[in-house]
């Protein structure tokens, strides 16, 4: 900067002489305006020089400004920081002052209110034994003092201190009384007086608690002294007063707030409640210890506003229910729910039996309106199957996390057909979302809802085999029946298979939710809880059986022609009635027909895998089945008077002979018992003796 300023004078002096040489050379030059140029002017390049140095020297000095502002940046910001913290601390420092003074001023006046009575109380008793005149002008003077000090803490809300002098007067009333023999006016008047002005301290107390704005330490201190006033009933009530308050106003601003969503609501408002609850009984043990006469107000009205929360809390299950939150929102609400809940058990405060009541009938309607919904989904998708068996992976079937016993996991696959694939997923979602349904003691109306989705899916399928058209509430149709025994056998698999698999899932979630639930139950509700499982069980398996019979019912009865048989019989051995063959030489034409039906089955289980036990004990009880069939065309057979006609004895051999070839049949597929056999004896047997009864020759 200095050598700038020496710069600038050298430049000012250099200008100075170029200004007096020009104006020199301007004075000695001629006028003449032919000359073609005029010199440039000196003057006007030392303007230019002078004005470049001062640009220079401006941002230089700017330059150097800077430095020095960010150089003194970081100490002025810490003098300002440390200015901020004197300041808090300043703040603070006067805080205490004010109020240590307070506590200071507060102690003095006890101290002198204390001694103040103590020497009027003790000059009062000490007149007792004098004259009377003297105890009675003593007394009215420490009543008029009385009155004017709890008048003016009164006026001042210095409450506490006002509370101390009126203790410390009950006590000296008890002193007073038991020193005097005889009650004065006097005395009586005083009565009046301390219990006016006690009556006026519970009333600011009264009015202090009642404040809604009042803070729990403030409500505290006035319920402690209510309560050190001999008004106890009056602090619970107000106290649970206060918290129902705190409740109501918190319960509607969360359901008027729309910036909450469904799955954050619920989690909100049990939070909020049962906090309120948790913050309820502090403050009660606070004010009356852990052991009080009064506990039951606090369960009772624990109670009270658990029924407040359900009452919203079924609102909004239902709301969700409606809106396509489903079973799954519903439950998950819950568990929220008891979670809350049982967290004030910690306090000895149980709510989860009162809560369970409130919101089991609401959530009994939501699992209904769920069962009818899926009811109409296993309509739909059962209206589109073939009937067409498919080999399914167990480990495909299985969901993750999904808990099982193990019975049918083993298995590497599964005979399913297309919607009892879906039938098995179907029921694991539901399964997962009554889950926690089971805490609430749920389990009868989970165990029917479930078993309900099983008869309407058998209830289809019966439909489908049987070409029913009565459907239930599921909504089949007609457009998938089961025509041929291969399908229907499909469908007996099929069944098989979901009824295994269903029993297995009700057993392992029943006994997974059993430790949770009767940790404290008793033997009853566990058999209770069993025997329900067991009849679901049992109900299942008999409906699976009914199915079965359908299907041998169906096959019995169902009627064959020879276009679609497959056998070449000649026309003449064809009855017109009844369409069976009359040559008597070979069997029915229906038998014939199942004969060709289980070679094709036979078939189809060597392409399905399907186990030789399952087939076995299926073509047994088939078989069985039409010889009962055949135990009543024998009774119709022998129903026939005793003058026997041609047809009656052609009717006879072709009953021989269909048993004979429904014993070889069975031979034949490997599925002929020794009960089979004395059953087919015992029919023939009866049949020849009717015969020769009849005068028929059986050997004819």
């Amino acid at each position: 900067m200095e050598s700038a300023r020496f710069r600038f004078r050298d430049h000012l002096e250099n200008g100075d002489r170029l200004e007096m040489d020009t104006s020199s050379e301007m004075s000695s030059v001629s006028s003449d305006a032919d000359e073609d140029s005029e010199p440039e002017s000196m003057t006007a390049k030392g303007i230019k020089r002078l004005c470049a140095e001062l640009v220079e020297l401006k941002s230089a000095s700017d330059e150097e400004f800077y430095k020095n502002i960010y150089a003194d940046y970081p100490v002025f910001l810490s003098i300002f920081e440390e200015a901020q913290v004197m300041e808090s601390e300043l703040r603070l420092l006067k805080s205490h002052i004010l109020v240590e003074k307070q506590l200071v001023e507060s102690l003095a006046g006890e101290i002198h209110l204390k001694l103040l009575s103590e020497e009027n109380i003790d000059s009062i008793i000490e007149a007792t034994f004098g004259d009377e005149e003297s105890f009675i002008s003593k007394l009215e003077s420490h009543t008029d003092d009385l009155v004017e000090v709890l008048d003016t803490l009164l006026s001042e809300q210095r409450l506490d201190e006002a509370l101390a002098v009126l203790e410390m007067e009950e006590t000296a009333a008890q002193r007073i009384i038991s020193e005097q023999e005889q009650d004065t006016d006097v005395l009586a008047f005083y009565n009046s007086l301390v219990s006016a002005r006690k009556a006026m301290l519970v009333k600011k107390f009264t009015v202090l608690a009642e404040n809604p704005r009042v803070n729990e330490p403030e409500l505290l201190s006035a319920l402690n002294g209510l309560c050190r006033l001999g008004e106890s009933q009056l602090a619970t009530q107000l106290l649970l007063r206060h918290y129902h308050s705190r409740m109501a106003k918190g319960i509607q601003r969360l359901q008027s707030s729309k910036s909450l969503p469904n799955d954050l609501y619920v989690k909100e408002l049990s939070k909020f409640v049962f906090s309120v609850i948790c913050q309820a009984a502090k403050c009660f043990t606070a004010l009356y210890g852990e052991i009080n006469p009064y506990a039951l107000d606090l369960i009772e009205w624990a109670h009270e506003e658990t029924g407040v929360f359900a009452d919203s809390f079924n609102v909004y299950v239902k709301s969700v229910s409606e809106t396509g939150g489903g079973l799954y929102m519903a439950t998950e609400s819950v568990d929220v729910a008891m979670i809350f809940c049982s967290l004030l058990e910690s306090q000895r405060i149980v709510l989860r039996p009162c809560m369970m009541k409130h919101i089991r009938p609401t959530l009994k309607e939501v699992l209904e309106a769920q069962m009818r919904h899926f009811k109409r989904v296993i309509g739909i998708f059962t209206s589109c199957d073939t009937w067409a068996l498919s080999r399914y992976l167990v480990s495909g079937i299985l969901s993750d996390g999904f808990p099982h016993d193990g019975t049918w996991v083993d298995l590497e696959y599964c005979l399913l057909t297309n919607s009892g694939r879906k039938f098995i997923t179907l029921l694991q979602a539901v399964i997962k979302d009554v889950y926690p349904l089971f805490a609430l003691e749920m389990d009868s109306f989970i165990i029917e809802g479930l078993r309900n989705l099983f008869m309407e899916y058998i209830s289809i399928l019966e439909g489908a085999m049987t070409s029913r058209s009565d459907f239930p509430e599921g909504g089949g149709t007609t457009n998938n029946v089961a025509e041929s025994i291969l399908q229907q056998v499909s469908i007996l698999l099929n069944i098989s298979a979901v009824r295994h698999i269903f029993s297995s899932f009700l057993i392992t979630v029943i006994h997974n939710t059993c430790p949770v639930n009767v940790k404290k139950a008793t033997s009853y509700a566990v058999d209770c809880q069993q025997k329900q499982l067991d009849e679901c069980i049992l109900r299942v398996k008999e409906t699976s059986d009914h199915l079965r019979s359908q299907f041998y019912q169906r096959v019995i009865e169902r009627p064959v022609s020879v276009e679609n048989s497959g056998i070449h019989i000649a026309e003449s051995s064809i009855d017109e009635a009844s369409g069976f063959t009359v040559d008597y030489d070979s069997p029915s034409l229906k038998f014939q027909v199942l004969f060709l039906e289980l070679r094709k089955l036979e078939d189809f289980s060597e392409e399905n895998a399907i186990e030789d036990s399952w087939l076995m004990d299926l073509l047994r009880d088939l078989i069985e089945a039409v010889f009962v069939s055949m135990s009543a065309a024998k009774d119709t057979w022998m129903a026939m008077g005793e003058d026997a006609e041609p047809k009656d004895v052609d009717n006879y051999k072709q009953l021989i002979l269909d048993i004979q070839f429904l014993v070889e049949i069975a031979r034949f597929e490997g599925c002929l018992s020794d009960d089979l056999l004395i059953t087919a004896a015992t029919l023939m047997s009866q049949l020849e003796s009717k015969a020769l009864s009849a005068g028929l020759d059986p050997e004819r």
